[in-house]
């Protein structure tokens, strides 16, 4: 007969609230059980997720030896408010998130890094270039960095429905959600993760980086999965390309 082993693990994790202007927002925090500082890692949801969702990727980082923020961009799970499609609320909100983290005993805050996916990946772009020393390492997986561009090639109509109504079609609705424009301003090396077959966001969009980052002469990398499509966040994908590239730049200081 074969014998089923049971195996209880408790996880270190936390709900933390805050405010954004009059919005309350929400953030999960999990963290290795050890009492001593490590490297700290953002990790920012796509649409339709929230931090709830996204426990499973923040388990995997605390088992490769990082604490790891998980907020709930506004308008997802819990936190308050209407999302603005990657605008100054959703910045501000995660600004105001990441601040607070930053201030916990066991956060490494000269070791802190970012992983987004999708609309995640495109406001880390853009927080890396507004807080340009702040972020050590960051992963764009999936994200759109010209949004103009994205808006006019997108061929899922709920997506540009989803632009329309959240964010608008002006110059000034655009600019402000393109941070290929400001990548000037980072420091930050790069890595940036696209599908081939991505039909949610083009992969258009990681050449259109990929190129900018080249021009500027900044750290980077670029990884096109041939086969994949808008969601692979796979084991494979996640051991040899994300986290040995995290650990490049956010661990060679231990």
């Amino acid at each position: 007969m074969s014998q089923i082993k049971e195996i209880e693990e408790k996880l270190n994790i936390s709900r933390i609230t805050y405010r954004s202007g009059d919005l309350l927002l929400e953030g999960l925090i999990m963290r290795p059980k050890y009492l001593t500082k490590f490297p700290a890692i953002v990790f920012i949801h796509g649409h339709g997720e929230s931090a709830w969702q996204s426990t499973s990727k923040g388990y995997s980082l605390v088992k490769a030896g990082y604490t790891v923020f998980l907020p709930s961009m506004i308008g997802y799970g819990l936190s308050e408010g209407n999302s603005d499609y990657n605008g100054p609320k959703t910045v501000d909100g995660l600004i105001q998130g990441i601040k607070l983290f930053l201030k916990k005993s066991f956060v490494d805050n000269q070791r802190l890094g970012i992983w987004g996916i999708s609309r995640g990946a495109m406001v880390s772009a853009i927080l890396i270039t507004k807080k340009p020393d702040l972020f050590k390492a960051a992963v764009l997986q999936s994200g759109a960095y010209e949004m103009e561009k994205n808006y006019r090639t997108v061929i899922i109509p709920v997506i540009k429905k989803n632009i329309e109504k959240e964010a608008g079609t002006s110059y000034e609705a655009f600019r402000e959600r393109s941070p290929i424009y400001d990548m000037d301003k980072t420091n930050t090396p790069i890595l940036i993760l696209h599908g081939a077959r991505d039909e949610n966001v083009m992969v258009e969009q990681a050449y259109l980086l990929d190129k900018k980052l080249s021009e500027l002469g900044k750290t980077h990398e670029t990884v096109i999965l041939p086969e994949a499509g808008h969601h692979y966040l796979t084991k494979e994908t996640r051991n040899k390309i994300t986290l040995p590239f995290l650990e490049k730049y956010l661990k060679k200081l231990i």
